[in-house]
């Protein structure tokens, strides 16, 4: 157990700009965990931007998107350069327009399938974040096994088509996958531990 990387998992801040790791392994862990997260009624209500280590452009317009809530108001931050990372997944909304014909059938009967429709999918965000953080969690120990590093990021504005265009949907959060640059320090504060267990899960 000691040599197991899940165990040494910390939130990077910055990736290795000069080392990435190969697209098909990437492809490759992606796949493999889409072919292994669940999703209900088979939907998938969620989509993956990837972005390689070719879109610096994306990657600084999802950047700016996390350092305000106005991105016009121009500030030094020291904070999400994990957007910078080789690959980040961008996790948004998706219209679930091409159910099985046993979700179609149940629409039929009267069934609401939210994320199937137009007007409510961008409404219903429990399902679809439960099963992104499904796909994450399990996406990362695949990383982290391949001594891979990753962080997250959620503090986006809902929408930045005015910086991303491309990006029409709703954002939920983003995962960075890479190697961390191990010339900046990775400080760890005796106050950032987290609460006793018992204070958190309740035997019954």
């Amino acid at each position: 157990m000691k040599n197991n990387p899940i165990l040494n998992f910390k939130q990077i801040r910055h990736f290795r700009q000069d080392k990435h790791p190969e697209e098909e392994m990437i492809k490759s862990l992606i796949a493999e965990t889409y072919n292994l997260v669940p999703s209900k009624q088979n939907l998938v209500p969620y989509k993956i931007h990837v972005f390689g280590p070719n879109h610096s452009k994306e990657k600084e317009a999802l950047y700016l998107a996390t350092k305000s809530k106005n991105v016009y108001i121009n500030y030094n931050t020291l904070v999400n350069y994990q957007i910078f990372a080789s690959y980040v997944l961008l996790f948004t909304s998706r219209l679930c327009d091409n159910p099985s014909e046993s979700v179609k059938n149940s629409i039929k009967r009267g069934v609401r399938h939210l994320n199937c429709d137009l007007n409510e999918y961008k409404k219903s965000k429990i399902v679809p974040c439960i099963e992104i953080g499904m796909f994450c969690d399990n996406l990362a120990h695949m990383c982290l096994n391949n001594n891979l590093d990753i962080a997250y990021t959620a503090c986006f504005q809902q929408t930045i088509n005015h910086l991303m265009p491309e990006i029409k949907e709703d954002i939920y959060l983003s995962m960075s996958i890479g190697y961390a640059d191990d010339t900046y320090p990775y400080r760890k504060y005796k106050y950032q531990c987290k609460p006793n267990m018992k204070e958190v899960i309740d035997w019954h």
